[in-house]
């Protein structure tokens, strides 16, 4: 799966990928099925990949950054997608704007 959408994202653009992955991710939390359906075809954890820090376990050494997903909306979607932890920043009392393009 990753064979195909990987250079799909790329060749759009990092503003033009995020966006269409945010725009799914948010069909996939209103679509319970769809989400049951990407963990079942992306979310095969290999055990040899589980690890432990900080004494918690995590079935994958790879995440996703902070500033992915900076409202939390889109964690299940990570996990969905095979990601070993999501990282989804801070809580602050107002909201932040966003950097200037280019990023």
């Amino acid at each position: 799966m990753s064979a195909l959408l990987s250079p799909l994202l790329s060749a759009l653009g990092p503003e033009r990928a995020h966006r269409l992955t945010a725009t799914f991710g948010g069909w996939l939390r209103e679509h319970p099925a769809g989400l049951r359906l990407l963990r079942a075809v992306c979310a095969r954890h290999d055990p040899r990949l589980v690890f432990e820090a900080m004494g918690l376990r995590f079935p994958s050494p790879v995440g996703v950054s902070a500033g992915s997903d900076r409202n939390g909306l889109l964690a299940p979607c990570f996990e969905a997608f095979g990601a070993g932890f999501v990282e989804v920043g801070t809580v602050t009392p107002r909201p932040c704007g966003v950097n200037s393009l280019p990023r």
